[in-house]
């Protein structure tokens, strides 16, 4: 007999089943998780909370949003439309948590990519 006609066999097949089903969603759930990882770890994804001093266009040839923090960095918002309303969003003396992807080298500024409030 092979593996397959013992387990319908068994007298407890139901609670095989299920746990084999449960071992491969864990199983593809773990994979997942760990993919999603990497990705953001790679792409130097994190997240930090301040208070925004300032926050101005700015004038080089890119005019791109820039948003100055309470502890003295400076944090750039894309131009373009979402950029456009995130900036909008943002208000001088309020405190927020920002999702930002750091630069890969030294002379790049912090990228903003979601805003969220105290009230959220």
């Amino acid at each position: 007999m092979n593996i397959i006609q013992k387990i319908m066999n068994s007298p407890c097949k139901y609670p095989i089943v299920a746990l084999i089903i449960m071992v491969i969603v864990m199983g593809v759930g773990i994979l997942c998780i760990d993919t999603t990882m990497n990705s953001i770890e790679k792409q130097h994804i994190t997240y930090t909370d301040f208070t925004v001093v300032d926050k101005y266009i700015s004038e080089d040839g890119n005019d791109e949003y820039m948003i100055v923090s309470d502890q003295g960095y400076t944090y750039v918002i894309n131009h373009d439309n979402e950029g456009a309303a995130l900036f909008n969003k943002i208000e001088k003396g309020v405190h927020y948590y920002f999702v930002v992807q750091n630069p890969h080298n030294d002379t790049d500024y912090i990228h903003i990519m979601q805003v969220y409030d105290d009230k959220y």
